[in-house]
């Protein structure tokens, strides 16, 4: 998916990471205003989403937002998906520190009709400085 999105996006200024979660260790100290979890969350076993959460918590700046998609399951995905659960997610990533501002409800863009989705935002309290 690396390789693909490097050719699907060449221009200059994108830092491309080559990580996993939970503990995203080769970020380092490195921090974001913004984190996009899109399609991320189900791959990350229930047993390791708080520490994810708490990881990704370190790695946003003050003000910043973390965006991350849901989607429940049909009962026919293979059994490496975790269930994604609305309000559990929000709980762990509160527990993190972050607060819920934004929710979106979504068909499903690839026209699957079995397929809905949902984007919740979590934002780091403070102020996000624009560079």
């Amino acid at each position: 998916m690396l390789a693909a999105a490097r050719q699907l996006h060449p221009e200059n200024g994108i830092r491309w990471f080559e990580d996993a979660m939970p503990h995203l260790k080769f970020l380092g100290n490195e921090t974001f205003g913004f984190i996009i979890l899109s399609a991320v969350w189900m791959f990350v076993p229930e047993k390791d989403r708080h520490e994810a959460a708490r990881r990704l918590s370190n790695l946003i700046r003050p003000g910043g937002k973390i965006a991350v998609s849901l989607r429940p399951l049909t009962g026919t995905e293979p059994g490496f998906f975790s269930r994604d659960d609305i309000q559990r997610t929000a709980t762990i990533f509160a527990a993190n520190g972050l607060t819920t501002v934004e929710r979106y409800d979504q068909a499903d863009t690839l026209g699957r009709p079995d397929r809905n989705w949902t984007t919740l935002v979590f934002q780091m309290p403070g102020y996000l400085a624009v560079s």
